[in-house]
């Protein structure tokens, strides 16, 4: 079992039926209860700065830090294996995706299916799709100009993503075969556009295997199963052949720049209320009341503004 230090916060690996655990690095001994409200603390921090950063700032490099941490913690951690899968994928560019690295990373951890990995596996499936949709839009909106391909490196690029896509919807397809059915079932039930959205997306990876397209200075090229025949047909030659950030994503500098600000402010400000409201009931004074009042819903106040500037600022 592994117990965080409250004192330095060092994961210990401990027997479950250990009453007392003494600190391989700082040397404290500990109550084995007060290092498993740690452990539980210190697993929650993880998983919420996790969150903020994959879903809101799109730091995603800090994100996979972060889930790595939390399965120091708790190993074979369903939520923070796909929380590194996501972060892994938003870090695609445009012309050379990480899809493939998904499968590899959820096959390198002893992971069961059961009820509640079902439902985290299925809601991961569910952001992949809309992911490799939202991929599948920047490509036609940001590679292409006047109907071609920017340049042929680009296109290559694509297609390999193109493979790798379809593949990894059959990995999550097949994973289902795996699942508490029951959950499966209820999920589906629940969520009726959830398979349409799967079939959908591998109709259009295939659809897109198999079509003609235009490349810059190469004309038409036919893809059969991905692979490529340049007929050489309605060739173009558009000024047009690079992309100066080819990121799938955009970082949220500005959303990353209040956490900067804010966050330290509210943390001061909060604590030093808490503190000042502890002080009151030992020594009942009155205005150390009213200045502790006024720190703590000043906290408040300040971190509804954060989340708010937080909000405005996502981007995607």
């Amino acid at each position: 079992m592994k117990i965080i230090c409250p004192n330095c916060e060092k994961i210990n690996e401990v027997s479950k039926y250990a009453k007392e655990v003494t600190c391989e690095a700082c040397g404290q001994t500990f109550d084995i209860n007060t290092g498993k409200q740690k452990t539980i603390q210190k697993y929650k921090e993880l998983q919420n700065n996790g969150y903020m950063c994959l879903y809101r700032l799109h730091s995603y490099e800090r994100a996979i830090e972060l889930y790595e941490d939390s399965l120091e913690i708790k190993p074979n951690d369903m939520p923070s294996i796909v929380g590194i899968c996501l972060a892994k994928a938003s870090l695609s560019k445009l012309d050379k995706t990480n899809f493939n690295e998904v499968e590899k990373i959820i096959d390198s951890y002893d992971i069961y299916l059961n009820l509640e990995n079902t439902t985290i596996f299925l809601d991961f499936t569910t952001e992949m799709l809309n992911l490799i949709r939202f991929y599948y839009n920047q490509v036609d909106s940001r590679l292409v100009s006047n109907g071609a391909f920017i340049c042929k490196n680009y296109f290559n690029g694509y297609i390999s993503a193109l493979k790798d896509i379809k593949d990894l919807i059959i990995f999550l397809k097949n994973a289902q075969t795996l699942m508490d059915k029951k959950e499966l079932d209820s999920y589906k039930e629940d969520d009726p556009s959830f398979e349409e959205n799967e079939e959908e997306i591998l109709k259009e990876t295939n659809a897109r295997l198999n079509k003609i397209y235009n490349v810059n200075h190469f004309g038409d090229i036919q893809l059969k199963d991905g692979e490529e025949e340049i007929l050489g047909t309605n060739k173009v030659d558009n000024d047009d052949e690079t992309v100066s950030d080819l990121s799938l994503t955009i970082r949220n500098e500005k959303g990353i720049a209040y956490s900067k600000i804010f966050l330290p402010i509210i943390a001061v400000v909060g604590v030093t209320g808490v503190i000042l409201l502890f002080t009151f009931i030992k020594i009942a004074k009155l205005p150390i009341l009213i200045v502790g009042l006024i720190l703590v819903v000043a906290s408040l106040i300040l971190f509804g503004v954060y989340r708010h500037l937080l909000k405005k600022n996502i981007k995607k």
